[in-house]
Parts: C-alpha cells; structure tokens; sequence
C-alpha cells in the first residue's frame, strides 16, 4: 500500500522551515501498541511522525522523495 503526501499542509515547507507539530508526517501517530507494516510513503514532510508511541512495530516502510522539493 502506499501513502502519498504530495496534497498535505506542509509538503511544500522549505527546507528547515518550521512544520506545525499536527501537520507532521504522511503517518501521524500519538498512539502505542500500534503495527505498521508492508507501506510505502511518497512525498510529505515527514515519512511517519510518532510521539508517544510506546511498543509500537514498524516494519517494512519504504520513503520515496520524503523531505524533498518537489518540482513545480
């Protein structure tokens, strides 16, 4: 499966731009005891952003162009 951040808010933040903590990750997540498995995320500021995510698994995630300028 794959996830694509191309339409999200900060997507197109220069790079060392300040990105608003709710608008991180193409996966944002403030959760334990989660399992994430077999994705692929494409573009987005963030590939996943996790906080308070105790004993969660993440397995198998792939980033294309993640953090990246996209052409206009």
């Amino acid at each position: 499966m794959a996830v694509d951040g191309e339409a999200l808010p900060a997507s197109h933040t220069p790079v060392g731009g300040s990105i608003p903590r709710a608008e991180r990750g193409a996966v944002h997540q403030e959760a334990p005891y989660w399992r994430i498995s077999d994705l692929e995320i494409v573009h987005g500021p963030y590939g996943v952003y996790c906080d308070g995510c105790d004993s969660n698994v993440f397995a198998r995630l792939a980033t294309v162009a993640v953090g990246t300028k996209h052409p206009s």
